[in-house]
């Protein structure tokens, strides 16, 4: 720390009822599963008023408040459920003075984060570091690592961490919450499997994109996962009614808006996947797969049923939103610019 430099004290009393409300109420948003106490959000709500006034006594009484152990569960990495990763479920009363704790620290350490870092920050997105990514292409830069590292959350250096929020925290009572809510952590490392050094010609992945100095199109995974929940909704065996319109619409327009930017190159892909979820309505249908069915059930037949279509909001996606890079207009970038090479990081997990 810097000498003379002044740090923030008096935290403590920054928490307010105004403050315990908004952070339930970010919750609440979120909504998410009950912890280890099988206390659920809607069963917090209940006596709302008493479960945050007990619970912003203890955060403000130094050394009273005690977070649950997270309830551990394992989720799919995958669509098909192949591949499990673990997760820590913290209880609800948890998750709130977690986020008292964030709206206390981020204004703080907002302004400290690199310039490139995009991950888990307010005004900040995916899109946004897909977008810088293909801005340092036109700007010249040909070398890219993508880089990995193993077990992230579950490696990082606990004491590291608390060093740099004691630099700028004064205040005992915070400090002990934030330790409270940490975790024992060793050292950080590259996963060897997820990390490669390559070039913008050669093409890498980032954020469910596949990005080549010529294109930016949606990942084969990606691919794969989007057309494996649509088989879960379009089985042969199930009748096709109006519900499932309903639940499939909610799969293309998640798909949509997350791959179909201004930037991407997914035309061809989108028309393809139009053709296939309409063949799978038709073979749900007739109960059986036939090209003779395509002239029986035709486009405007699922127009008027209301389903939504990949190449259409594609199409409004172009429309509305303007053009960020000319590597868009162009679809490659320049290669007879001269290139000073330097280190420029873009990173999504802070």
């Amino acid at each position: 720390m810097a000498k003379g430099k002044q740090k923030v004290r008096s935290l403590t009393g920054r928490i307010t009822s105004q403050l315990m409300l908004e952070a339930w109420h970010a919750v609440r948003r979120n909504r998410g599963a009950a912890g280890v106490d099988k206390v659920s959000v809607e069963m917090f709500e209940q006596n709302l008023d008493a479960n945050l006034d007990r619970l912003m006594r203890e955060l403000k009484q130094r050394g009273t408040f005690q977070p649950l152990p997270a309830r551990r569960v394992s989720i799919p990495k995958d669509a098909k459920g192949t591949k499990f990763r673990p997760l820590g479920i913290p209880a609800v009363r948890d998750r709130v003075a977690q986020e008292v704790l964030r709206r206390l620290l981020s204004p703080i350490f907002e302004a400290k984060f690199h310039d490139h870092s995009y991950g888990f920050r307010p005004g900040r997105s995916c899109h946004q570091a897909v977008e810088k990514v293909l801005e340092l292409g036109e700007q010249g830069y040909r070398w890219v690592l993508d880089a990995d590292i193993s077990g992230f959350f579950d490696n990082l250096n606990h004491e590291a961490l608390m060093q740099l929020v004691r630099d700028e925290i004064a205040d005992g009572n915070i400090l002990g919450l934030v330790e409270r809510l940490l975790e024992d952590r060793l050292g950080l490392t590259l996963s060897s499997e997820k990390t490669v050094v390559t070039r913008f010609h050669e093409g890498f992945t980032f954020l469910g994109f596949d990005i080549k100095s010529r294109f930016v199109r949606m990942r084969a995974k990606s691919v794969e996962n989007f057309k494996t929940k649509v088989r879960g909704l379009t089985r042969r065996s199930h009748n096709l009614d109006a519900e499932v319109i309903v639940k499939l619409n909610r799969v293309i327009r998640g798909t949509a808006n997350y791959f179909a930017t201004p930037w991407s190159h997914c035309g061809d892909l989108y028309r393809s996947l139009d053709r296939w979820i309409r063949s799978r309505l038709r073979c749900m249908h007739f109960k059986r797969k036939s090209k003779v069915d395509n002239r029986r059930v035709r486009l405007k037949h699922f127009r008027h049923m209301g389903l939504l279509s990949l190449s259409d909001l594609r199409a409004a996606v172009k429309q509305d939103r303007t053009v960020p890079l000319r590597a868009k207009v162009q679809g490659r970038f320049p290669r007879d610019r001269p290139v000073r090479e330097s280190r420029t990081l873009v990173n999504m997990r802070n």
